[in-house]
């Protein structure tokens, strides 16, 4: 979430989210789209014999039991102020490096004035750093960045087709699932 400030509403939804698993009273919970969601995991997981629980708040309580979750609802909080200064357009670090591109995989040296410039070394910043040291310290089962503007999910990486070979056998079937709950085209 808030990998590039400018997609402002990716740190709100994380919010939204972390609210939403901690169980805070109030318009979350009864907001239409976490209805929704609910109701389509149960239709998704019913052939699984997978028991969703009838209401939202049991639901968010399962996935509490079971999941645990690192958020991280603003990776880059120098370029998320310049956008809430005006800087509607930020983009990069205030530095002016791309973050999605700031790590070892597939990275590439490009002109500094490129909105895709990676720095001039991977994990060059103290962002890339502190997720990098996140992911170590916690070695999640699960990866997932969010950002908006598209409707994709680019899976292993972003820079090219195929299938990571240290993805999970049914990664396939949970995009499927994914793209059912998001009702993607």
């Amino acid at each position: 979430f808030g990998e590039h400030a400018r997609e402002v509403i990716s740190s709100e939804v994380a919010y939204w989210f972390g609210s939403m698993l901690a169980g805070e009273p109030g318009e979350q919970m009864d907001w239409l789209h976490t209805k929704s969601a609910h109701a389509i995991s149960r239709k998704v997981f019913k052939d699984d014999n997978i028991e969703i629980p009838d209401n939202v708040e049991d639901w968010v309580a399962t996935l509490l039991a079971k999941v645990v979750w690192t958020i991280v609802p603003v990776e880059c909080p120098g370029s998320r102020r310049q956008v809430e200064q005006g800087q509607t357009c930020a983009r990069r670090t205030p530095s002016g490096v791309d973050l999605n591109r700031n790590w070892p995989v597939a990275f590439q040296h490009e002109r500094p004035q490129s909105e895709t410039y990676g720095g001039p070394d991977p994990f060059s910043e103290p962002e890339s750093r502190i997720l990098a040291a996140l992911a170590k310290e916690w070695n999640p089962h699960v990866f997932t960045t969010v950002h908006s503007g598209e409707w994709a999910m680019y899976l292993p990486w972003d820079h090219k087709r195929g299938w990571g070979e240290d993805l999970p056998k049914d990664s396939e079937q949970l995009l499927q699932r994914m793209n059912y709950q998001c009702e993607c085209t």
